[in-house]
């Protein structure tokens, strides 16, 4: 079995990379917008065999406008709720959640106005969620392909709120999709 950095690996791995991605210091943040975001997500776990429960997320997000029409992101996120999988073969109820992610897109960009804008994005997404039974718990992870559409609003300035679907996940093993909305600060 593969091991994926998890916990302070994780937080580590996410550190570094945010420190590559920021390098150009404060003339790239000027000239590529730099944000932070939050991003409070209902997830939608579907795997054959088995009900599509849907447990909640909390997330942060880090990203930069490298022109006005494309830019980069990262996110990193964990549980914020978790919900009920049914086992539908024998009705067996479990508990779910999505343990952790991480993930790096590249965005497209389509302002309609000076306060409004679409995007989609594109990237890999790395994902590991937790079965839990009587006591017991099982965690499983993937990789692979996201993607998602979204759009934002500019409350202020340096304030914008967004509301976004991703598919976070399209592996072998199972998929997440990812009601998401959130609000994002521009530097």
């Amino acid at each position: 079995m593969r091991q994926y950095p998890s916990g302070r690996g994780l937080l580590s791995v996410f550190a570094l990379s945010m420190a590559l991605f920021m390098a150009g210091g404060p003339a790239q943040a000027q000239l590529a917008g730099v944000y932070v975001g939050l991003d409070v997500s209902e997830v939608e776990f579907d795997s054959p065999g088995f009900s599509s429960p849907k447990p909640n997320t909390v997330g942060l997000n880090v990203g930069t406008r490298l022109t006005r029409h494309f830019g980069t992101e990262a996110r990193i996120g964990m549980n914020l709720s978790d919900d009920d999988i049914v086992f539908l073969a024998n009705d067996s109820r479990f508990g779910f959640e999505v343990n952790n992610y991480y993930g790096f897109h590249g965005t497209g960009h389509w302002p309609l106005s000076d306060m409004f804008e679409l995007y989609g994005q594109l990237g890999y997404t790395y994902s590991e969620v937790k079965f839990s039974f009587e006591g017991q718990s099982q965690k499983t992870s993937n990789n692979g392909l996201s993607y998602g559409i979204g759009a934002t609003f500019d409350i202020t300035y340096s304030t914008t709120v967004r509301l976004e679907w991703s598919k976070m996940m399209d592996g072998s093993d199972y998929e997440l999709d990812a009601l998401s909305l959130g609000i994002r600060f521009n530097y």
